[in-house]
């Protein structure tokens, strides 16, 4: 359990965002970006390794920090795999893009940031939980509308969820099993009892994200092999 901990608060650290450009929204939130394509009527913004597209209807501004070379605008390239992948790889590739987006976006594994959208969802963007959670983190309109999300939008709840996650992770100093519980069952159950609140489904959940999470990882690692000869 230690192990997860100091993994998770090494990569958080590590993983601080920089960008090129700040991306400005209709709505007043604003995404960051290392670079950005231009279709016809779309957008494509790059963090990482991962990229995201949103309307450009929705795109207020964009502002290029001062550092950025004239190189900083990408060409525009079509979204790999064409008419020849199945709609459901298409919608599976796209959600996966997705999530790594938002999780570099704050600066977190992106591993970690999927195995909560796992367990939350199963990757269901139209998930509705009985309690009235939505989408892909299973977020609930109140918290929806503090984070300045719109829950039913696919890409706003995932960049939603990931900033909970990193407020959750800051509030409780990397304490990622706190982080979790408060993700779970609210901060003041986590405040109500002084760490994790003994219910079997916060519990459950916790070692179903941390169980997930080792398996992403090790998977990550078989898929890419070592570099060195």
């Amino acid at each position: 359990m230690r192990r997860l901990v100091w993994c998770l608060l090494f990569k958080v650290v590590a993983l601080l965002p920089s960008w090129s450009a700040e991306i400005v929204l209709r709505n007043g939130f604003v995404l960051q970006a290392e670079c950005y394509e231009l279709g016809q009527d779309r957008i494509r913004l790059h963090r990482g390794e991962g990229w995201i597209e949103l309307p450009l209807a929705e795109i207020a501004e964009v502002i290029p920090a001062e550092e950025a070379s004239s190189s900083f605008r990408c060409a525009w390239q079509p979204v790999s795999g064409g008419d020849s992948v199945r709609p459901e790889e298409q919608q599976r590739l796209w959600l996966e893009e997705l999530i790594r987006w938002a999780a570099q976006a704050q600066g977190l594994p992106v591993a970690f940031v999927r195995s909560v959208a796992e367990v939350e969802s199963g990757l269901r963007p139209q998930a509705v939980s009985p309690k009235g959670a939505r989408g892909l983190f299973q977020l609930m309109p109140e918290t929806a509308r503090e984070l300045g999300v719109n829950p039913d939008d696919p890409w706003q709840n995932a960049f939603g969820g990931a900033l909970l996650l990193r407020r959750l992770l800051l509030r409780y100093r990397g304490r990622v099993f706190a982080a979790l519980a408060a993700y779970n069952a609210g901060p003041g159950r986590v405040k109500q009892y002084g760490g994790l609140p003994p219910f079997r489904e916060t519990l459950d959940y916790i070692e179903r994200v941390v169980r997930r999470y080792w398996e992403l990882e090790a998977g990550e690692k078989i898929a890419k092999p070592s570099h060195r000869q």
